[in-house]
């Protein structure tokens, strides 16, 4: 039995056997919300306090709470893994590893027709009305790593003087308001070459390693050493949870999921190593320390534009954590 099933109805049941009549109201979303739901469970034990009431519109990575050990620390720090509202929340508040803290329903775009009169309106085929012309090509919605890869095009460019300054900001403009990939393909169309010529440089699809994003990526480790480099895809999020361990997060050629990078540290001991490249930068005033070495940049320096923010939040006691920036490897 879930957490949820041990507290859902317990007031009517309590209500019920005292012999007090009542009555249970159900507020429905009349189907705008999902059946599916994210569920957020527990990492660790630890005393619960929640942030964000049952029924209420969060963002994704909206903060829903934190777990605190018996000295007050702050443990975790939960946020939500997709929008949504939040159907469910711990109530109690001690939570043990593996407890269900939170649920979130994601709404889904569903039209609601009013049937006036009693009329049964006629049933149509999924897809709607078809068109008398035959259809064309799908229009390709670009992604977020789509236009990341532009745009390093673009940066590649303006710095071996292949575009100068005012063009440079015009493309860029419009590589962050493209919405499909038909409106990114002129924007490099002249600067990346065809495969084995000698000219301009031509760089790798941003879906070749491993297909989609995932949503969050865990590390775990305790006395030994982790090391990610080379072209490896980003997650949305990613937790480090290690315990006197070594890591070398390398993302000077990762492929990037989208404009922000979530790094949710739990890490007790050892050391910590971002290395950046030039448009990355470092925000962690979200990240909690103690007795931790901290030799941290927000940028490189330069004037190069901001392509990918990488967030530092939760805690880090007894290590060091450093930043340094390298150009990406050709």
């Amino acid at each position: 039995m879930s957490a949820r099933d041990r507290t859902e109805g317990s007031t009517i049941l309590q209500a019920a056997l005292a012999g007090i009549p009542a009555v249970l109201v159900e507020v429905g979303g009349q189907g705008r919300w999902s059946q599916a739901e994210a569920d957020v469970l527990s990492d660790g034990h630890g005393r619960w306090f929640p942030e964000v009431h049952v029924g209420a519109s969060v963002a994704k990575c909206t903060r829903l709470g934190r777990l605190e050990d018996a000295f007050g620390d702050t443990v975790e720090e939960i946020l939500a893994p997709v929008a949504g509202v939040l159907t469910y929340g711990l109530g109690s508040l001690a939570a043990a590893l593996g407890d269900l803290l939170a649920s979130i329903a994601a709404p889904v775009a569903r039209a609601i027709t009013w049937n006036v009169g009693g009329a049964v309106p006629p049933r149509r085929c999924r897809g709607g009305r078809m068109s008398a012309d035959p259809p064309g090509s799908p229009v390709l919605r670009a992604s977020d790593a789509d236009r990341d890869r532009v745009i390093d095009v673009l940066r590649a460019a303006v710095a071996d003087g292949r575009l100068d300054p005012a063009e440079f900001d015009e493309r860029l403009d419009a590589a962050l308001a493209a919405r499909t990939i038909d409106a990114l393909v002129p924007l490099t169309a002249d600067l990346i070459a065809a495969a084995g010529s000698g000219g301009a440089l031509a760089l790798p699809l941003a879906t070749t390693p491993g297909g989609p994003a995932v949503e969050l990526l865990t590390i775990n480790e305790k006395h030994g050493s982790v090391r990610r480099d080379g072209r490896w895809r980003l997650p949305h999020r990613l937790a480090l949870r290690t315990a006197w361990c070594d890591v070398m997060l390398d993302l000077t050629s990762a492929v990037r999921s989208g404009p922000e990078l979530i790094i949710e540290m739990r890490v007790r001991g050892g050391d910590v190593e971002l290395v950046l490249a030039p448009g990355m930068v470092v925000d962690a005033n979200e990240l909690s320390v103690r007795h931790t070495r901290m030799a941290i940049s927000r940028d490189a320096g330069d004037d190069t534009p901001e392509t990918l923010c990488v967030r530092l939040v939760g805690r880090m006691k007894h290590g060091r954590i450093d930043t340094r920036w390298l150009a990406p490897r050709r």
